[in-house]
């Protein structure tokens, strides 16, 4: 069996019309894609258990590197940046160990991993390791790029020498097999039928072939010189004295395209029964369905439970064992099923201090249980991420973060980060310390400065304009804990103090010559609060929910001076202290219909009074901001102490990497915030009004982050429509006073 990337399926009906009619298959060998559909018949799967696989969510979440949502551990993902790019730098202290390094794959294939040795330790430890003593014996190619050369696997551990056949270069992340980087075996023999041959000299060879050699490379296509420099040409013909070969009519498609699973399936079953006639004129001998149920029932049946032992990390000291150690222990321990040890997993390689653990469960005798090896490659020392946004309204911002990370026993990470733009400006340096012994918890402190500039034009970074007519700044110092509460949530406690400073222009007609009002609130803010998180994306999400639930408590001194555009020239302290409580819901509902939906509920009460004018007290009142635009964007019409608001979310996927959003949300305040005779700030009566908001966005999800061009509308803005493109994320530092 060749490989061919998601093509591959069509093995499965190849495989299903052999023995529907009856035809003997003695041994296996494939590459690739190949590697797997023959690695699970030699496993025993039947036909039909390999189709129900194929089609399954949790084999599209191993080919798509998706961690589904009840294994997104949140505990150790709880701050989002606007990075795109990360490279590694070791600190080692030796000159010969520093190095930098930077990503070698598109994915990290942490649900593949686990799935292949969950799929096929079973048969493995059955087969005592030796290929030749699976379902049918089974040889698989992966290719040895130190040594310029093909590796045939013959025994060992089964998984590993399937996931070593089918790591496509700088899509999923190579594997080492005795100290040795292994690739796709598709670089140097696509298509093993000489393997067969030398291995097992049967009386014929069937071959089935998905795949062909690549064209010459072009000028400007990089991954067409990509592909000649790495993948050798393959001969598939075979000998008609020695065999026959099958090739199903399947178009060009996507390696990772897996949409057209029962197509592809259905050729291969198509294209091998048209060749029965001629297999028989050739192969005499017949096997019955009732024959082969019985030999994987009896084979299956020789399976050992698999139930956990001992998980044994490698390639990390002393203090980096124990940590690991002890985060498993919480909840695993000898005879614990794999689902347990799943979640665990899934827990340790959510740890941004992990680069990649690769599982490999082995038999024990003496236990009776599977102990796992992790072969753990933490993140460097150091860690620089690179990232941003580009836009075509005036929000463009670079993006610089380097983080020094120490894994083991304690386990701790400091950074600094910055952003730079013209609309918003940032310093942010911070520290986390993990607990990993009883009961796990994280202390983190962070230190932060922020600058937001609204202003009126589209003009680019650091260009000249009119004078701003908002510019905020809040710095502040946060010191904050918390302890898991499950996979996806996580309650903390924590508190801030801070300074936030706003620098405005009561009215429209101002020039630069006016001075602006000057509104300083010295704050000091305690909070509790639970979030829970399981959306798949930090930036348009499209799966999973979100609630965050947060009851805070304000309090501190504001000053005021007024400015040259204020009706009247005075000076102002002002004590205030409120009590906030503050709900967040999203949740996204499984796809109907080619499309998805998901809901929007968000709401706080507050007891906060006014401040001195309407904009100051405007600018401190939480803002309701559920798109991208609404948060570069000064809309005091979506603010208010205490609102109530929902909407709704359609997306429709128009490809792997590509949807249509469509949202609509209602904006109601509990008291709307209205402008008074003398710019005095008032309060409306109790949901009044309600005021709209509407976006629909083209998406394209790429390895550096989302593409998007929208149409927003907001009903209550003096120019309603806006239509934008951005390239990265807008994302900012997280404020005390807001979520």
């Amino acid at each position: 069996m060749s490989g061919g990337g998601s093509k591959g399926v069509a093995h499965i009906g190849v495989i299903k019309a052999l023995e529907e009619n009856g035809i003997p298959i003695d041994y296996v060998a494939g590459t690739s894609m190949g590697a797997i559909i023959g690695g699970l018949y030699a496993a025993g799967y039947s036909p039909e258990e390999m189709i129900t696989l194929v089609n399954s969510d949790e084999f599209s979440q191993w080919v798509n590197a998706d961690i589904s949502e009840k294994y997104r551990y949140y505990y150790k993902n709880l701050e989002a940046d606007a990075s795109r790019i990360k490279l590694q730098y070791s600190m080692g202290s030796k000159q010969a160990d520093r190095s930098l390094s930077i990503p070698v794959s598109v994915v990290k294939p942490y649900y593949m991993d686990f799935a292949i040795m969950k799929n096929f330790a079973p048969a493995s430890a059955t087969a005592g390791s030796d290929f030749d003593s699976l379902f049918v014996p089974f040889r698989c190619v992966a290719a040895d790029v130190s040594k310029n050369e093909e590796k045939v696997f013959r025994k060992g551990d089964l998984g590993t020498a399937i996931r070593a056949s089918m790591s496509f270069p700088f899509y999923f992340k190579p594997i080492t097999v005795d100290g040795r980087v292994m690739f796709d075996g598709g670089m140097y023999n696509n298509f093993p039928k000489d393997i067969v041959r030398e291995d097992f000299n049967p009386d014929y060879i069937i071959g089935s072939k998905v795949a062909s050699n690549y064209g010459p490379p072009k000028v400007n296509d990089i991954v067409s010189q990509l592909q000649t420099m790495l993948m050798e040409n393959t001969n598939y013909e075979i000998d008609s004295t020695q065999g026959l070969l099958i090739d199903p009519n399947i178009p060009p498609t996507n390696i990772t395209d897996f949409s057209n699973t029962e197509d592809y399936i259905d050729s291969g079953y198509f294209a091998a029964n048209k060749m029965i006639d001629s297999i028989r004129n050739r192969v005499k001998r017949s096997i019955s369905k009732e024959e082969l149920r019985m030999r994987r029932k009896e084979f299956n049946a020789r399976h050992h439970p698999f139930l956990i032992g001992e998980v044994i990390p490698q390639g990390v000291d002393e203090g980096e064992k124990r940590f690991i150690i002890n985060s498993f222990r919480q909840r695993l321990s000898p005879g614990s099923s794999v689902d347990i040890f799943k979640e665990e997993y899934f827990k340790l390689v959510a740890d941004k201090r992990i680069n990649y653990a690769f599982p490999v469960a082995t038999f024990n005798q003496k236990t009776s249980f599977y102990d796992i090896s992790l072969d753990v490659e933490k993140l460097e020392n150091i860690e620089v991420s690179l990232g941003g946004n580009v836009s075509s309204d005036a929000v463009n911002e670079a993006f610089l973060k380097a983080n020094y990370n120490h894994f083991g026993q304690p386990t701790f990470s400091a950074y600094a980060q910055t952003y730079i733009g013209r609309f918003y400006s940032a310093g942010h340096a911070g520290f986390r310390l993990d607990n990993s012994k009883g009961i796990p918890f994280y202390l983190r402190s962070a230190l932060s400065y922020n600058q937001w500039d609204y202003f009126e034009t589209s003009t680019y970074f650091f260009e000249d304009k009119q004078p701003s007519y908002l510019i905020q700044d809040d710095k502040y110092f946060t010191l904050d804990m918390g302890v898991p509460t499950g996979l996806s949530s996580v309650l903390s406690l924590g508190a801030a103090a801070g300074n936030l400073d706003n620098e405005y222009y009561q009215q429209n007609n101002f020039t630069r010559s006016d001075t602006a009002d000057i509104t300083e609130f010295d704050y000091l803010t305690h909070w509790l609060k639970y979030e829970f998180n399981t959306l798949n994306k930090k930036y348009y999400a499209s799966e999973g929910r979100l609630l965050v639930a947060k009851l805070q408590l304000i309090s501190g001194e504001e000053y005021y001076k007024s400015g040259s555009t204020a009706p009247s020239d005075f000076e102002r302290y002002k004590q205030h202290r409120w009590w906030a409580l503050k709900l967040k819901f999203r949740h996204f509902f499984p796809a109907l219909f080619y499309s998805r939906w998901g809901i929007h509920v968000e709401g706080i009460y507050s007891t906060q009074s006014n401040f001195t004018n309407y904009t100051s007290s405007a600018l401190v009142a939480p803002a309701f901001e559920p798109i991208s635009a609404s948060r570069t964007r000064f809309y005091p019409g979506y603010r208010s102490y205490s609102y109530a608001s929902m909407g709704l979310i359609n997306i429709t996927p128009l490809g792997n990497n590509t949807d249509v959003r469509l949202e609509g949300y209602v904006f109601a305040p509990y008291r709307e915030l209205r402008r008074e005779e003398f710019e005095a700030a008032g309060t409306g009566k109790i949901f009044a009004d309600q005021y709209y908001i509407a976006s629909g966005s083209f998406v394209f999800h790429s390895p550096l982050g989302p593409l998007s061009l929208s149409l927003n509308y907001f009903q209550r803005a003096e120019d309603s429509f806006s239509v934008v493109f951005n390239f990265g994320y807008l994302i900012f530092n997280r404020q005390p006073l807001k979520w």
